[in-house]
């Protein structure tokens, strides 16, 4: 598979520069952005909320 590659390196070993455009290469990012402490807390809020709201209505469903 690599026969090819590795010929065409000993052949010339100098390393070839990319033809690309840097300017239009788009690094990927595997690991989430670091969210704010404001944003954070928000996100708790938002779940205890939900939960709370979840378990109310569950708690309704109980007593009839």
């Amino acid at each position: 598979m690599y026969k090819k590659a590795h010929e065409a390196i000993r052949a010339d070993p100098e390393r070839q520069k990319s033809s690309k455009d840097p300017s239009k290469i788009k690094k990927k990012r595997w690991n989430a952005k670091r969210l704010t402490l404001e944003e954070r807390k928000s996100r708790v809020a938002a779940k205890k909320k939900e939960f709370l709201s979840k378990l109310e209505a569950s708690g309704d469903a109980d007593d009839e």
